[in-house]
């Protein structure tokens, strides 16, 4: 697949990481990878840039230069990557040593032994609330650095539009799933929380013979007394519900919450 401009070749094989990689960072590790092999045989680098509403990061790189000439890049407040990001246009620099635009950074990439460079927009798909992918109204971009001059010909910047399309409706698609797993996690977490605060309620309502509302006060009081969370002390009672001696603390031993 390397070297090809077919977007559809893109799609299939982006599409195959995404199935293989659960996470979100073991599927970015792995879209940067294919990223830098598009460009073959050119020798390319890559890195995927993040910017949200606090700050602007470098996710993930091909090798570990890449993240130290983006930070670079991040400090000048200006380049080809957050023209990028700030335009959502494609941003090549054919020649960093003669180009004439951010001379300060061009010179530093061209002293780490890059000679072109290219920032491209990594679209990501809108969620159905209005927001883009989870990550507070985040933009993201792909970076590439060459080791020669005018490597991102026109041919190499249509094959990396068609992967950075791809590329972003994946990760987009994967986010969303990883936040729907996180919610699930979280909803199931609360409701084992709830159903054993309900049992361990129930448990004091039978030993003390009161009513519902008098077992939580109990239950609330005796976690304030010992210190503990009120899921932490039901948890206990369960735990203990089986043994002879009596655990749950009696209403007449427990002062209520002033």
């Amino acid at each position: 697949m390397a070297g090809t401009t077919d977007p559809q070749d893109y799609t299939s094989d982006i599409y195959d990481l995404m199935l293989a990689h659960q996470s979100v960072q073991e599927f970015l590790d792995a879209v940067v990878r294919l990223s830098a092999t598009i460009m073959a045989p050119a020798d390319v680098v890559s890195g995927i840039t993040y910017r949200n509403r606090r700050r602007m990061v470098t996710l993930v790189s091909s090798i570990p230069e890449v993240g130290v000439l983006d930070e670079l890049q991040y400090d000048a407040g200006d380049g080809p990557c957050l023209t990028a990001l700030n335009t959502g246009t494609t941003t090549v620099v054919d020649d960093t040593d003669a180009d004439q635009r951010w001379r300060g950074y061009l010179r530093a990439v061209a002293d780490h032994g890059y000679l072109s460079m290219m920032g491209m927009p990594l679209p990501l798909r809108a969620r159905n609330d209005g927001t883009d992918d989870g990550r507070s109204e985040g933009a993201a971009s792909i970076n590439f650095y060459g080791a020669e001059r005018a490597v991102f010909t026109p041919e190499r910047q249509r094959a990396a539009e068609a992967f950075a399309t791809s590329a972003g409706a994946a990760l987009s698609l994967i986010v969303k799933v990883d936040d729907a797993r996180d919610q699930t996690a979280h909803m199931v977490a609360a409701t084992e929380t709830r159903s054993a605060i309900d049992v361990a309620v129930g448990i004091i309502m039978a030993q003390n013979r009161c009513s519902q509302e008098e077992a939580f006060r109990i239950l609330r009081s005796s976690s304030n007394n010992q210190n503990v969370k009120v899921h932490t002390l039901a948890q206990l009672i369960l735990e203990r519900a089986s043994n002879p001696a009596p655990v749950v603390p009696h209403s007449g031993n427990t002062a209520p919450n002033p």
